[in-house]
């Protein structure tokens, strides 16, 4: 049964077994708040405060998938994303794919250089023999998403978050209808960071029962009610 569970995801997940989800699928909380965000400029890196987290969501998922805010300014990438793979390595997770987001960007103004946005899906698994069993993990995949993605996903929900006690930024809806058309079922799918619930909506479209964890109260009792899960 599909379910919201309020909490801490790292105490959360601890209650369930190994490989209970065929996949997970978030973007972090990053620059949420001190008691609930990560700052990407340390805690993705070795000995990080995000690797705990890293290794639970390893342990349950078979496959997870995280969305990685980036910009590539002239082909120079910001060291996080390197950092964040070496220390997965070291905890011996496996990123097995890497996804590039191109992400929408207006014209530049007269005189201005394009600046190429982009965002990256990065795949882990510690249980690489399964998922090869599902799929030919070689090659990359590229994502286009459109420019009205994130506002049209979330509909009447859309004003209480631009109110609410804390700004939630919906991400992309495309990431987790892919990596559940790749991996989901028949267990079912994770969100550790529920937020404004885009992995749980795409789970429901998918007919994917679902597990949803949100730490900050407000925003779990509201998600509830815009899932209408009974809990």
């Amino acid at each position: 049964m599909s379910q919201i569970i309020f909490g801490n995801c790292l105490k959360v997940l601890a209650q369930f077994e190994d490989e209970s989800f065929s996949a997970g699928c978030f973007s972090p909380p990053y620059g949420v708040g001190a008691d609930c965000g990560f700052d990407v400029r340390r805690d993705f890196a070795l000995g990080g405060g995000f690797l705990p987290y890293a290794w639970e969501i390893s342990r349950v998922c078979r496959v997870w998938a995280i969305n990685l805010s980036q910009r590539v300014h002239n082909g120079r990438n910001l060291p996080y994303l390197e950092q964040f793979v070496t220390a997965m390595e070291e905890l011996g997770v496996e990123l097995f794919d890497r996804w590039v987001i191109v992400k929408p960007s207006g014209m530049p103004q007269r005189g201005q250089r394009p600046q190429t946005r982009f965002e990256f899906v990065l795949l882990f698994s510690m249980y690489r023999s399964s998922v090869k069993m599902r799929r030919n993990c070689g090659g990359s995949t590229v994502i286009s998403v459109s420019h009205h993605s994130q506002n049209n996903w979330h509909g009447k929900g859309e004003h209480w978050f631009e109110q609410g006690a804390v700004k939630l930024t919906p991400y992309y809806p495309e990431i987790p209808q892919q990596v559940f058309a790749l991996y989901g079922g028949p267990e079912p799918v994770l969100d550790p960071f529920a937020g404004s619930g885009t992995t749980l909506r795409v789970a429901r479209v998918q007919s994917l029962e679902f597990v949803g964890i949100e730490l900050d109260r407000a925003v779990h009792k509201q998600l509830v009610r815009d899932m209408n899960v009974l809990l």
